[in-house]
């Protein structure tokens, strides 16, 4: 995952514009993916390959323009069979240094099992959201809470119970 983190701002930016993310920390996010991921992205050809990784960079919502810098979060597709019932992803969660403050699978018991829970949403593009990038993805939105289903589980989701403990809040 730190490997991930040194070379993401080489790879493919597929926002210009910042996204508002309300699941990941109520942040604005840019989205990165790397080579392996450029072809399913920009063609809508799912599932992912084995090696894709995108990375999602987050910023303090200024009035709608980026503040301080964030968390990032990795998305980043293994072998067959890593986590089949999770679409074979692995997560984690860096500090803007790049340390790493959750990593893991969407396995129950699993510190980023919440981020499973909330990417099985969005199946229909191999668990990817996308709103907002150029990649070619089928629109899913997710509610707000109570309808939002990862809300109550995601410690990165605004006004969550854990939001003392967010390793997702942007320092300020």
């Amino acid at each position: 995952m730190q490997a991930a983190f040194k070379q993401f701002k080489k790879w493919k930016k597929v926002n210009d514009q910042p996204v508002k993310s309300e699941t990941h920390g109520n942040t604005l996010v840019f989205t990165y993916i790397n080579k392996k991921a450029q072809p399913s992205a920009q063609n809508g050809t799912f599932p992912f390959p084995n090696g894709a990784v995108l990375v999602k960079e987050a910023f303090v919502d200024n009035g709608g323009k980026p503040g301080a810098k964030g968390s990032v979060f990795v998305m980043e597709k293994r072998k067959k069979g890593y986590d089949a019932a999770n679409a074979d992803w692995h997560y984690a969660v860096l500090g803007a240094d790049g340390t790493v403050q959750m990593t893991g699978s969407g396995k129950q018991g699993s510190s980023t099992a919440f981020c499973s829970q909330c990417h099985k949403s969005a199946k229909a593009n191999d668990y990817v959201f996308g709103s907002g990038t150029t990649m070619k993805v089928t629109p899913v939105k997710l509610g707000a809470a109570p309808q939002n289903p990862c809300a109550a589980k995601n410690p990165c989701a605004a006004k969550n119970p854990c939001a003392a403990k967010n390793p997702c809040s942007p320092k300020k």
